[in-house]
């Protein structure tokens, strides 16, 4: 499994994909339930500053009337028994629909005369819907820049289209947001980045593991020159079918086979050569056995 240095990040191999997905998931999955309760948190907050520091203007209201019930939508989503597996598009999409509620809210304060898109609170939220989308939230770095790219057009669609600024303003606050963002992203990235390689590390470690312990129990059970059963497996595989047979009066039958000259050819030859014959003569002997016989080496 290759861990291709792109910009989507993606494992090449598809299964690996799938296991790093999964592992994605349930390793954000509890912290992002708490970035939506804590993004409520900061809408509150938002509200509430905004109410003391200025009139309580309907736009500021609509923090509580329609933001937050956004926000309360996502966690609500979060507690059905199918939001792991839809979990990434379905973020992505809500944090989407989070910013265009915010934006329009801060569009309408501005219209009442209050700090909204053309202030440095604009900005402000902007960022904080950035990071939310690229790193809080912890969505994949594919789905999040397809959200974080849409939000950044809409905040600039409704900056030069709806603040009322002249051209040198909205240019000026461009320059800042498109900074924000691709600083976002970068960030976002480089987690991801980060979290794939000590996925990576971690699968290689499991599997090898896994195939030390393999190769650990088969050498305990099995002859390794021939790859025949050894004496323990056999007396543990023969003992119940001897018991089986008794039970049922059934006879059975135990043919030894012992070969002449081995040592001769191991002296001659080699002892891998010897091994070789070992293997041959195994060979012959699954060749002849049924299905329900064991070939053995003692």
């Amino acid at each position: 499994m290759a861990l291709p240095l792109r910009l989507l990040l993606r494992f090449a191999d598809a299964d690996g994909e799938q296991r790093f997905v999964r592992h994605y998931v349930a390793f954000y999955f509890r912290y992002a339930q708490a970035s939506l309760l804590l993004g409520i948190v900061l809408v509150l907050g938002d509200y509430l500053v905004d109410r003391i520091a200025h009139s309580d203007g309907p736009a500021n209201l609509q923090r509580l009337t329609v933001a937050v019930p956004v926000l309360l939508g996502g966690l609500g989503y979060s507690l059905l028994p199918q939001a792991r597996r839809l979990w990434q598009p379905v973020m992505s999409s809500f944090i989407f629909a989070v910013a265009v509620c915010l934006i329009g809210i801060l569009v309408r304060i501005d219209v009442e005369g209050g700090a909204g898109l053309k202030s440095w609170v604009g900005v402000l939220n902007f960022t904080f819907l950035e990071f939310y989308c690229f790193v809080i939230l912890g969505v994949q770095f594919r789905h999040a820049l397809s959200s974080g790219a849409a939000i950044m057009v809409a905040f600039l669609y409704a900056l030069w289209g709806h603040a009322g600024l002249s051209t040198e303003q909205a240019a000026y606050w461009t320059y800042h947001v498109v900074t924000v963002f691709i600083l976002a992203a970068g960030i976002g990235w480089w987690r991801e980045y980060l979290l794939r390689m000590e996925f990576l590390a971690r699968t290689a470690l499991d599997d090898s593991r896994l195939a030390a312990e393999e190769r650990a129990m088969r050498l305990a059970h099995y002859d390794e020159a021939t790859g025949l059963p050894n004496r323990r497996l056999f007396a543990e595989l023969a003992a119940p079918a001897l018991e089986r047979f008794r039970r049922v009066e059934v006879g059975c039958a135990v043919l030894h086979v012992e070969i002449d000259r081995l040592g001769g050819v191991n002296d001659v030859f080699g002892r891998g050569q010897g091994d070789a014959v070992l293997a041959g003569i195994a060979q012959r002997l699954r060749a002849c056995i049924r299905g329900g016989d064991l070939a053995a080496v003692q």
